[in-house]
């Protein structure tokens, strides 16, 4: 019974806390801990994407080998089917924080910032970020739950 109680209480604690971004592949080593998404805390499960403004995205990420280039891609996934964003800069190398080319075993931080438009509906779906090479590797993925409002 003792160790069912503390089943529960790390449970609800990974809930609350266990973060809502999350790996989903990539040849480079992401810390999802030191991900930062401007519109995601801690006290709520879903990041809240307002419409009308810029969500701050820090994507820390450490490369294993030589990257000469590197593209962006968002996509909101709604019932399975990832629906593209528009994306300020699609080329990952320029304004982002990043110089190309990048080398293996540093960590870089890719920065992004997305804006919610008011032509978005006002829905909750999963958002993942993808950072890819130049043979169409994925490189980094993340995904997060988010809801849209106005």
């Amino acid at each position: 019974m003792k160790l069912f109680c503390i089943l529960i209480v790390l449970a609800l604690f990974a809930a609350v806390y266990g973060g809502v971004i999350k790996s989903c592949g990539g040849t480079a080593t992401v810390d999802v801990n030191k991900v930062n998404v401007t519109a995601c805390t801690s006290k709520t499960d879903r990041c809240i994407f307002k419409k009308h403004t810029n969500v701050g995205i820090t994507l820390p990420f450490t490369p294993v080998r030589t990257l000469p280039k590197l593209r962006a891609k968002a996509y909101g996934i709604i019932y399975s089917v990832p629906v593209p964003f528009t994306l300020p800069n699609g080329n990952a190398c320029v304004k982002s924080g990043l110089t190309c080319p990048l080398q293996p075993n540093t960590e870089y931080a890719y920065e992004l910032t997305l804006p919610i438009l008011p032509s978005y509906p006002s829905i909750s779906l999963d958002v993942k970020i993808l950072l890819e090479d130049d043979s169409d590797k994925q490189v980094v993925c993340v995904i997060f739950p988010v809801h849209i409002t106005s």
